[in-house]
């Protein structure tokens, strides 16, 4: 996984150089550290492109966002785009995991509005 910033503060997590986990979290630190809202938006599907984590890898990304929890409050939300019907318990168990709200939209332009009135909302 890697970040795309090309429309920050909409931040695009694309899989095409297949990043391990460890690599996306240590990207998304630096990201944290702008200090600057911003959303993440992921086209589910490209999720499968990737191996999946190892156990290991999830060890320290879990302690990673429990150190971070508070720096993580600056993303406004996940947006997964798929056209796929997911349950809303894959969504609530991601929301759970990295403290951060998470989103479905079926298509990128959804996402991008989403991203747009999530980040005009912030006091």
């Amino acid at each position: 996984m890697e970040l795309n910033l090309e429309n920050f503060p909409t931040v695009e997590i694309t899989h095409q150089h297949q990043g391990s986990l460890i690599d996306f979290i240590e990207q998304l630190d630096q990201l944290l550290q702008k200090q600057q809202a911003f959303v993440l938006v992921r086209h589910l599907q490209s999720k499968f492109n990737e191996p999946s984590p190892s156990q290991d890898q999830w060890k320290q990304a879990i302690q990673w966002i429990k150190v971070h929890t508070q720096a993580l409050s600056i993303v406004k939300g996940w947006i997964e785009i798929t056209e796929m019907e997911i349950e809303e318990s894959y969504l609530l168990r991601d929301q759970k995991v990295w403290k951060i709200p998470f989103y479905k939209t079926d298509s990128f332009d959804e996402a991008m509005q989403m991203s747009h009135r999530l980040l005009n909302t912030i006091v």
